[in-house]
C-alpha cells in the first residue's frame, strides 16, 4: 500500500474517471483526521466496530502494509460501496502548533479516507456526497474521544464541541462544508483572485475567479460558494453561457486558456501562482468563472464577470440554489415560524427597527419564488408587501397574504447586523434583548 509524505496509506483505483459535461474529472480520495487524546493506542478492531454504531455496513476488513510513523493501517470493505482506509500514528511534534487548543495535548492520530463522490453516477451526487463526507465524521467521533476533527481538502477544524452540536445536524446541513474558498492576495494590489478546495474530490472541477477588485472580493466569494452548490447537481458544457439566474449568465473555461490570455501581472497569472507556491494547482482540474461573452476585437478572450458580481452585490440579480440548499432552507424556515412571528409582530409595533424580506414560493410556478418584504402575521398567514430588484417596497403593489408554509428562505436586517436561516439563534438573542429593554422601559414610573 503506498504512502504518502505523513506516512499515511493513499488510495487509489478506487472509482473511474467520472464524465462530466464535458470536463473529465478523476475522483479524488477524500479523508478526515482526528486528533485522540488517549495515552494508550487505538484498537483497530475498536474502530472497525464503531462503523456499525454510525450507520455504516462493513462487509469485511483486511490489515494493509504500512511503515513507520503509521502505527496499523486497515481496509474496511462496504457493499456496493468505494472501501473505506483507516490509519493510526503518533503526534509529531511538527502538528503541535497546527491543532485547536482542545487538542494540544492529543497522543494519536486517526485517519479515515474514501470516495465521498458516487462513481456510479451523478443523478443525488450532491446529497450522496454530502452524506458520504458526513459519515466519515460520525465513524470517527463513534470510534473514541475525540478532541478534534481535521478536514486536510478545506484546512477546517472542528472541535469537540463543535462537533457535538453538528453531529445531528445531517437533515439540515449544507453542502458548502464540503468545500471552502480562498482569497489570494498580492501585497499592495488592488485585485485579488478567488478559488475553491473541495470539488476536485466530489468528483467536480476546482472554480476560480481571476483579477476581481478587492472590492468585490466579498460577493465573489458567495458567488463561488453558489456556483459550487449547483455544479455539484448538474455541470455546464465547458465556454458556453451558463444561466445561474433569471437574468443572469457566465461561462466556466479552462484554466489553461485564461492563462494563456493573463497579464503576469494579474492576480491569478502563473507568475503569481508561483509566487504563492501554487503553481502545481494548474495540473489539476480547474474551471475559471468568466463572462458569459469573450471580449476582443482582434482577439477574444474570455474575462471576469465583473458586471454578473456587481449586479448581485447591489441586489439587482438573484441566483439560483441548488435543489439541496432550496430542500435545507425550506426545512430550517418551516421550524422557524415562531421566530418569524415575533420578528413580524416587533416590525407593526416598530419595535426594534427590524427589516424583514422572506422568500415566498409561487403558486404558479413550482419550484420557484419571489422576495417580498415582511410586515406582519395573521392567523392564515404572513403579511407580506412586493419589493423591487433593489429590495425596496413597491408601495403601489396592495400587501398580500403568503400561506404559512410557503417561505422558503428569510432576511433580517437590524442596522449593520444582518441575520438568516443559519443566524437564528443570534437573531432571537437580538431580539429578546430588544424585548426586554422594551419592557424595562415600559415599567420605568
Amino acid at each position: 500500500m503506498p504512502l504518502d509524505a505523513r506516512g499515511a496509506p493513499r488510495v487509489s483505483g478506487l472509482g473511474e474517471v467520472l464524465p462530466s459535461a464535458g470536463w473529465r474529472v478523476d475522483p479524488v480520495p477524500s479523508r478526515l483526521l482526528a486528533w485522540r487524546v488517549e495515552p494508550d493506542l487505538p484498537d483497530p478492531r475498536a474502530l472497525v466496530d464503531a462503523a456499525s454504531r454510525s450507520g455504516i455496513e462493513i462487509e469485511s476488513v483486511e490489515m494493509l502494509e504500512f511503515g513507520p510513523p503509521v502505527a496499523w493501517a486497515v481496509v474496511a470493505h462496504e457493499a456496493a460501496r468505494p472501501s473505506w482506509v483507516l490509519w493510526c500514528e503518533p503526534c509529531g511534534p511538527s502538528s503541535a502548533g497546527e491543532v485547536p487548543p482542545s487538542a494540544q495535548d492529543a497522543r494519536w492520530i486517526v485517519g479515515i479516507e474514501t470516495l465521498i463522490a458516487m462513481p456510479d453516477g451523478f443523478e443525488h451526487a450532491a446529497a450522496a456526497t454530502l452524506a458520504r463526507h458526513r459519515a466519515m465524521k460520525r465513524w470517527l467521533h463513534e470510534g473514541g474521544a475525540v478532541a478534534a476533527l481535521l478536514d486536510p481538502a478545506t484546512g477546517r477544524w472542528l472541535d469537540a464541541a463543535e462537533w457535538r452540536d453538528d453531529r445531528g445536524q445531517d437533515e439540515t446541513a449544507s453542502l458548502e462544508e464540503l468545500w471552502c474558498v480562498r482569497v489570494h492576495r498580492r501585497p499592495g494590489a488592488s485585485k485579488v483572485w478567488l478559488s475553491t478546495e473541495g470539488l476536485v474530490r466530489c468528483g467536480r472541477p476546482e472554480l476560480e475567479l481571476l483579477e476581481i477588485p478587492e472590492s468585490l472580493a466579498a460577493p465573489g466569494a458567495a458567488l463561488l460558494d453558489d456556483l459550487a452548490a449547483l455544479l455539484l447537481e448538474e455541470a455546464p458544457t465547458p465556454e458556453t453561457p451558463w444561466r445561474i439566474g433569471p437574468s443572469i449568465e457566465v461561462s466556466l473555461e479552462r484554466l489553461d486558456e485564461v492563462l494563456a490570455s493573463l497579464a503576469a501581472s494579474a492576480p491569478g497569472s502563473l507568475e503569481d501562482r508561483r509566487r504563492l507556491d501554487a503553481d502545481a494547482a494548474i495540473d489539476a482540474h480547474r474551471a475559471v468563472v468568466c463572462a458569459s461573452e469573450r471580449q476582443g476585437s482582434y482577439r477574444r478572450v474570455p474575462v471576469p464577470p465583473i458586471e454578473a458580481i456587481e449586479r448581485i452585490a447591489r441586489g439587482e440579480a438573484g441566483l439560483y440554489r441548488s435543489r439541496h440548499e432550496s430542500e435545507r432552507l425550506r426545512r430550517i424556515v418551516s421550524r422557524q415560524a415562531p421566530l418569524l412571528a415575533r420578528i413580524a409582530r416587533a416590525i407593526d409595533s416598530g419595535l426594534g427597527e427590524f427589516r424583514a424580506r422572506v422568500a415566498v414560493a409561487s403558486e404558479t410556478e413550482p419550484g420557484s419564488s419571489a422576495w417580498a418584504e415582511l410586515v406582519g402575521v395573521a392567523a392564515e398567514g404572513w403579511l407580506v408587501q412586493p419589493i423591487d430588484l433593489a429590495g425596496r417596497p413597491v408601495m403601489t403593489a396592495p400587501a398580500s397574504i403568503a400561506a404559512l408554509g410557503s417561505l422558503g428562505n428569510w432576511r433580517v436586517d437590524r442596522g449593520e447586523r444582518s441575520f438568516g436561516p443559519d443566524d437564528a439563534a443570534l437573531l432571537e438573542a437580538e431580539l429578546e434583548d430588544v424585548e426586554r429593554a422594551d419592557d424595562e422601559g415600559t415599567k420605568t414610573p
